[in-house]
C-alpha cells in the first residue's frame, strides 16, 4: 500500500498544478486579452470619431460657402450653365473618345 500512496500524491499534485494554471488563465490571461481587445476597439472608435469630426468640419465650411451669393453664382454657372440675360452661353464638346476601326478590307 505504501507504493500506491506516492503515485496518488503525484496525481493529486499534477491535478492541483493543472487546476492552478486553468484558474490562472481564467482569472488573469483571459481578462487581460479582453482588456487589450477593448483598448483596440476604443482606438478604432476614436479614429472613426476623428474622421467624422473632420468630415463635419468640411461640411460646415461648405455650408458656410453656400450661403454666399458668389458661391451660388459659381455653382449656377459651372454646373447648370446659367447666365445673366444679357450673356450668351457656349458649350464646347469634348473630342470623341476613339474612332471606329473597320477592317482594311471589308469582308463583303
Amino acid at each position: 500500500m505504501k507504493a500506491i500512496a506516492p503515485a496518488v500524491g503525484r496525481v493529486v499534485l499534477v491535478a492541483a498544478v493543472a487546476l492552478f494554471f486553468v484558474l490562472a488563465w481564467f482569472l488573469v490571461a483571459r481578462p487581460a486579452g479582453q482588456w487589450a481587445d477593448g483598448r483596440q476597439d476604443a482606438a478604432a472608435a476614436q479614429a472613426d470619431l476623428e474622421g467624422a469630426e473632420a468630415t463635419n468640419a468640411d461640411l460646415r465650411a461648405r455650408l458656410a460657402a453656400l450661403t454666399t451669393d458668389r458661391e451660388i453664382e459659381r455653382i449656377a454657372r459651372a454646373e447648370y450653365g446659367l447666365v445673366y440675360p444679357d450673356e450668351e452661353a457656349y458649350a464646347v464638346l469634348p473630342p470623341p473618345e476613339r474612332d471606329l476601326e473597320f477592317f482594311h478590307r471589308w469582308p463583303y
